[in-house]
């Protein structure tokens, strides 16, 4: 039953999401077709202007992601929608892991057609070539391989932006089981919730620089540059945090929702 419930929500949810995604890639992809045709100013500025508009209709479509995943839990749960939702013989917790899942699924799929996109648009020798100079520099200058520290910022933002999207998911949740002013409880919440992970983010680093004399000199400037394994270490705080601060979520969220649903 989970895949079911799991392909109306992706349905409901790209139903906006892939006229974004769908619409940057073509500009996209117009925007390498322009930039091919030499010694045309006009075409090379219109190849720009495709390239621009491809990058805002993309991230506008990751922004989507987002915002309809919260859409989607307010309408699914506790509008009209839910009289029928919640009649099904269906856990609550299968109905909001279904809506985590889907939204994975379309950030992901954000991600990649992002990441596609700008190999399009943007794919040439000279890039290429200045992209391992760029590498090669970092590499230089932390005097180690940066696969590992590209690997740990991208998997940051990843668990960055679920992050964000569970605190919004634990102020809908826990603002609807009031009757009143649900809306501006559930965004006080949310905001709340951010609010105390990041200060205890801040809190966990302060501690962190009365043990480290790097953190200590980075924190209040008595090092201007970071070391890489200081760098590394940071990002793998980062990681275990979010991951830490993910999962609380996830179940403070699900253990109020299977609490009790207060329908509008």
């Amino acid at each position: 039953m989970l895949k079911k419930l799991i392909k109306y929500d992706l349905k409901w949810s790209f139903k906006v999401v892939s006229i974004f995604l769908g619409l940057g890639f073509a500009f996209a992809v117009l925007g390498k077709l322009f930039s091919l045709i030499e010694n045309s100013t006009v075409f090379n500025i219109i190849s720009l202007i495709c390239n621009g508009t491809a990058l805002s209709l993309i991230i506008s479509g990751l922004i989507n992601c987002i915002i309809r995943s919260w859409v989607r839990i307010i309408t699914n749960l506790y509008k009209d929608e839910s009289y029928l939702t919640h009649t099904l013989p269906i856990s609550r917790e299968t109905h909001y892991l279904s809506k985590i899942i889907s939204f994975m699924i379309t950030v992901l799929v954000s991600i990649i057609i992002l990441v596609i996109s700008l190999f399009i648009m943007y794919y040439s020798k000279n890039t290429i070539e200045l992209i391992k100079q760029s590498l090669n520099l970092i590499s230089q200058t932390l005097n180690s391989s940066v696969t590992l520290l590209i690997i740990l910022i991208v998997l940051v933002l990843l668990l960055e932006i679920i992050f964000i999207v569970f605190c919004g998911n634990f102020g809908i949740v826990l603002g609807h089981t009031y009757n009143r002013k649900k809306g501006s409880k559930s965004f006080l919440f949310g905001l709340m919730a951010y609010g105390i992970a990041n200060a205890t983010s801040i809190m966990i680093l302060m501690i962190s620089s009365i043990f480290s004399k790097d953190v200590k000199d980075l924190l209040f400037g008595g090092n201007d540059k970071m070391d890489y394994s200081l760098l590394i270490v940071m990002l793998w705080g980062c990681v275990i945090l979010y991951s830490i601060y993910n999962v609380v979520l996830y179940l403070l969220t699900n253990n109020i929702f299977k609490k009790g649903i207060n329908v509008d």
